[in-house]
């Protein structure tokens, strides 16, 4: 916690403070919200995850207006956590919520 503190007021670094900022979740919210908009009769939504914070709060606002819209979530193969059950090394800290996605896979870059 200090080395981030630390880092995140150097030049070039930012903390967002996700777990803590709840203008964060107002914001994935909007997100949502604005896909409903614009897409009315969506019928699924796929989104890539680091943390979960953007598609866990998109998928939840689409489920509330629409709840058979398909949440599908894509991650990275070197960190296969919700697809293989194990991480791999990008240290982030996510807030998964297995209710919502009901599919999800991995990927690799090339």
């Amino acid at each position: 916690m200090i080395r981030r503190a630390e880092i995140s007021t150097s030049d070039g670094y930012y903390f967002t403070n996700q777990f803590q900022n709840r203008d964060a979740f107002v914001g994935y919210e909007t997100i949502g919200q604005e896909v409903v908009q614009q897409f009315p009769e969506n019928d699924a939504f796929c989104g890539a995850v680091g943390t979960t914070g953007l598609v866990m709060e998109v998928a939840r606002v689409l489920k509330a207006k629409r709840p058979e819209t398909h949440i599908s979530v894509l991650e990275p193969a070197s960190s296969p956590t919700i697809t293989q059950g194990r991480s791999g090394t990008h240290h982030v800290e996510g807030i998964w919520d297995r209710d919502y996605p009901a599919s999800s896979r991995s990927a690799a870059l090339g």
